[in-house]
């Protein structure tokens, strides 16, 4: 039994590592952000069903928020109890015009797995856009 259930979490995991990085690819328009309110929105409607029987990728994603010249920034996602346990942060610049500027600065799992911390810097000496999400698994 519990070697079923390490061959199914195995399964899971890259099945996470290869959507993130197929979604990765996927890149991000140069369309005016909406206004922020520096409030968390979480955007669950992606969900994907994994290679397991009945287990569920959901990504967790901030809106687009702005960050001054050389300040950190960041979020902290809690997984939804469908898929409870995070897997992976993401992030970068919400302008593909400025890709580069901003970078991860440090990507951090705590509360058993539960919740994930995903923050930012922005390199440039001008004010950008940045988003920041968590992967999670169930």
């Amino acid at each position: 039994m519990h070697a079923r259930r390490s061959i199914a979490m195995a399964v899971l995991l890259g099945t996470a590592v290869l959507i993130l990085l197929a979604s990765s690819s996927f890149g991000r328009g140069d369309a005016p952000a909406p206004a922020v309110d520096r409030k968390l929105h979480p955007q669950s409607s992606r969900v994907t069903a994994a290679a397991a029987k009945g287990a569920v990728v959901r990504y967790l994603e901030s809106d687009a928020t702005q960050i001054g010249p050389g300040a950190s920034d960041g979020y902290s996602f809690t997984c939804p109890k469908k898929a409870p346990r995070a897997v992976a942060g993401y992030g970068g610049s919400a302008q593909a015009a400025n890709a580069g500027d901003i970078v991860i600065a440090d990507t951090t799992p705590f509360s058993k797995g539960r919740r994930w911390s995903v923050g930012v810097k922005n390199l440039s000496d001008q004010p950008r856009q940045f988003y920041v999400g968590v992967v999670c698994v169930g």
